[in-house]
């Protein structure tokens, strides 16, 4: 493996690494800060693997994660937002592989303004079709990190649906004999 390519995977991990980290924060807009920094850095993976359809969609998530976190207009930032990802993909559309980030991207933002178990499984879906993405273009690391997500989402969606399925109420106690928490 030649160095410039260990430097794109690097780079792709330490974007992954960013976003992980984002959810540690307590300020919504550090939480903001980070994502956008972990994006850009996605940018940056796909441009050097110039897989443009992606750094199209990752352009278009750092504008589309600003207005979720700045306004409560989830619906219709969804809603206008898929017209400009069909153009985006039209754009820079090179096999149909391409369609994967595109479709991706709407999926998850279906998924995000529902709630309940559809966030999982949609989160699955779109995932998938990025793993399987990042494979046809070469992002090792995204198919690393992505396939932890999508494990993580299983074993959330086998082992701890019921607390999707709560009276909203009700306090969210986890089994600590589970697989992932230990007493």
């Amino acid at each position: 493996m030649s160095y410039d390519l260990l430097f794109v995977q690097f780079v792709g991990f330490l974007a992954w690494i960013i976003l992980v980290l984002s959810y540690y924060q307590k300020d919504t807009n550090k939480i903001l800060e980070f994502h956008i920094a972990a994006t850009v850095l996605y940018c940056f993976h796909f441009v050097f693997l110039g897989a443009f359809n992606a750094v199209m969609v990752c352009i278009l998530e750092i504008v589309i994660n600003y207005l979720y976190y700045k306004t409560d207009a989830d619906l219709w930032i969804f809603l206008g937002s898929i017209p400009f990802f069909l153009l985006g993909c039209f754009l820079t559309f090179k096999s149909w592989v391409d369609i994967l980030p595109t479709a991706a991207s709407i999926i998850d933002g279906f998924a995000l303004i529902n709630k309940r178990k559809i966030v999982l499984i949609g989160t699955i879906i779109a995932y998938a079709f990025w793993v399987y993405y990042d494979y046809r273009v070469g992002s090792w690391s995204g198919v690393i990190t992505d396939s932890i997500l999508i494990l993580s989402n299983l074993g959330i969606l086998v082992f701890h649906y019921n607390i999707f399925d709560r009276n909203i109420d009700e306090p969210v106690i986890l089994k600590t004999d589970s697989v992932f928490i230990k007493k």
